[in-house]
């Protein structure tokens, strides 16, 4: 059965692999190509082939460049050892990697190695990624908070910066990665609702009210009537270098560490937001574009390292059973110090009344005063208002 199971999904991957192709070949006779990869595809060097190979696929600019310098990484490793493209040089690298660079990082430098080795023709090469497990805590040195983030708007206002300040609130709005910004148009304010296209998928954002309204007041204000909201002086859509810059230069003045402020960091600030609010991961998914609610999970992780570590208190080892002793002999000495108060409190009423001791001091004062409160006192200062002539 797991033999069946493995050949079923050989024989899906190399389906997918050849629709790929063709999608590959129909955008070449479209030419859909950027002009800037258009002559790599004749290039001695296979490295700009590659990359040509990437763009027609329809791969972004960014994700085209950052997976040649991987590759280049890679090509570099192997001349320097002179080693031959086989399993054992590629196990070499791997652990190369380890050494240098964190898991996430290493795996998406094999993501690209393997799709490299793919359009060589060397498939049987391609490497496994390593498995990382899910994180349990966020990372609070990275991890921006609804006051800093209030704090970075206001600034921003108070610096006359307006157009960032609505950046920042639409990013935190709506959870969109800051490459979709684009997307945002005066003709999706009016249908209250905006088309992204990312990653090979389209999906629709829907505009809360309050965010429709703000952004409808401010392209007022900036004489912006059609196509996106966020433009540059040049009418140029804005682009994740243009806010990066931007934001950062708002950290000091608001009192905001930089590492934590980053275009991407609004997008989990949203999917927190979210999902401490609603509970509903799935939902959170389709909001964020994701196909695989595993991918969402890195999202909604909500306590801190404090928390988990309380959470594994379990009574389990000896230092939380003497804890647990000291805890309860406490609540023993306060029950019993409870009771003897009570019975104190007894023997001083029995006193009191059946011995004849009578309290002196404060404490006579304090009893007088209470007894004249009582039925007994209202009554003997109305005998004495009537000997007085008062009525």
């Amino acid at each position: 059965m797991g033999m069946g199971y493995a050949k079923e999904e050989s024989r899906l991957q190399r389906e997918r692999y050849t629709a790929e192709l063709e999608a590959v070949a129909r955008r070449e006779r479209r030419d859909q190509v950027p002009d800037e990869y258009r002559g790599a595809k004749e290039s001695e060097d296979p490295v700009e082939r590659y990359k040509f190979h990437l763009a027609a696929r329809g791969r972004r600019k960014g994700t085209v460049e950052k997976y040649a310098r991987d590759v280049r990484t890679f090509l570099h490793f192997r001349q320097e050892r002179k080693l031959e493209l086989d399993h054992s040089c590629l196990d070499s690298y791997q652990v190369y990697l380890l050494k240098n660079y964190k898991p996430a990082s290493v795996n998406s430098m094999l993501v690209a190695l393997n799709q490299y080795l793919v359009f060589l023709g060397r498939a049987e090469c391609c490497v496994h990624l390593f498995r990382i497990q899910q994180a349990l805590f966020r990372d609070s040195s990275r991890e921006l908070t609804r006051e800093e983030y209030v704090r970075l708007v206001k600034q921003a206002d108070r610096d006359g910066k307006r157009r960032l300040s609505c950046i920042l609130q639409t990013l935190a709005s709506t959870g969109i990665r800051v490459s979709e910004l684009p997307c945002i148009t005066v003709e999706s304010l009016e249908e209250k609702a905006a088309g992204v296209f990312c990653k090979g998928k389209i999906r629709q954002i829907l505009l809360a009210a309050p965010l429709e309204k703000l952004l409808q007041k401010y392209c007022r204000d900036a004489g912006i009537t059609s196509g996106p909201v966020f433009i540059t002086r040049t009418g140029r859509p804005m682009d994740r270098r243009n806010v990066w810059k931007e934001m950062k230069g708002l950290c000091k003045d608001a009192g905001v560490e930089p590492q934590k402020v980053f275009p991407h960091n609004f997008r989990h600030l949203f999917a927190c937001s979210f999902y401490e609010k609603e509970k509903d991961i799935v939902r959170l998914a389709d909001y964020l574009g994701h196909s695989s609610v595993e991918t969402t999970r890195r999202y909604t992780m909500t306590a801190d390292l404090e928390t988990c570590r309380k959470q594994l208190k379990l009574g389990l080892t000896e230092e939380e059973w003497g804890e647990k002793e000291g805890r309860e002999k406490e609540s023993s000495r306060s029950r019993k110090s409870g009771r003897n108060q009570e019975s104190g409190r007894e023997a001083y009423q029995g006193d009191s009344q059946g011995s004849g001791w009578k309290p002196e001091g404060p404490e006579a004062e304090f009893r007088r005063k209470k007894a004249g409160k009582g039925i007994r006192g209202r009554k003997r200062r109305s005998r004495r208002n009537r000997k007085g002539g008062k009525r």
